[in-house]
């Protein structure tokens, strides 16, 4: 486990719960870690879950969606993902507007989220792109859970039944290892060399100490 002393900015939600950002590759293993800390009493607000409800539950998204992406990401007034990401995900720039749209939604549902957990000692943030999306800067500290690349591309094409170039396309839409790491506080490595719920453990230990001093 890596500890580095960073310096990120305080969250700005009012809550009294420590923030902690976790993140980590595509195949990284963020949800496995994530449930190990749900299994010590961690409440986790997994980002990328809610985003995709947002979709259906956030009227000014959806608003705004149409006027950026046409009627057509609605058909029948149903959501279709797939039509949305045949746009997206074949041009850099509507990638873009589409995260500057959802990324102010998701903030305001994390801050509805963290007014019921205030009283915990702290709360998990993950997220996919949480330090492309700035989400980073919001969090008290932040936990990377790493990987070497050709183990998650492994992973992923096992998973989702995909080959290794179209892993590689997601992969190029998400910051490289080295990047992720220069931001952290905290790393979890899960190459499969480790145990993970050890040091999950031991990080719990920690944030727990931490978040008295918060």
């Amino acid at each position: 486990m890596k500890s580095n002393e960073v310096s990120l900015d305080c969250h700005s939600f009012g809550a009294m719960a420590l923030t902690v950002g976790i993140t980590g590759g595509i195949g990284s293993g963020k949800t496995t870690a994530c449930r190990i800390f749900e299994s010590l009493g961690i409440r986790v607000f997994y980002a990328d879950d809610q985003a995709k409800a947002l979709y259906y539950t956030d009227a000014i998204l959806k608003k705004e969606v149409c006027e950026a992406f046409g009627e057509g990401i609605y058909p029948d007034g149903k959501f279709s993902k797939e039509n949305l990401a045949s746009i997206v995900f074949q041009d850099a720039s509507k990638l873009k507007i589409l995260n500057d749209l959802v990324h102010p939604a998701l903030a305001r549902a994390f801050e509805e989220w963290c007014d019921r957990f205030e009283s915990e000692a702290y709360i998990l943030k993950e997220a996919a792109i949480l330090i492309e999306s700035g989400g980073h800067k919001n969090c008290d500290s932040l936990v990377v859970v790493s990987c070497p690349e050709e183990i998650r591309i492994q992973r992923v094409m096992e998973r989702d039944q995909v080959s290794a170039e179209e892993v590689q396309g997601r992969m190029n839409h998400q910051l490289s290892e080295a990047d992720r790491l220069a931001h952290a506080t905290f790393e979890l490595v899960n190459d499969g060399t480790k145990p993970v719920t050890p040091q999950v453990s031991e990080l719990h230990e920690k944030l727990i100490a931490l978040a008295r001093t918060h």
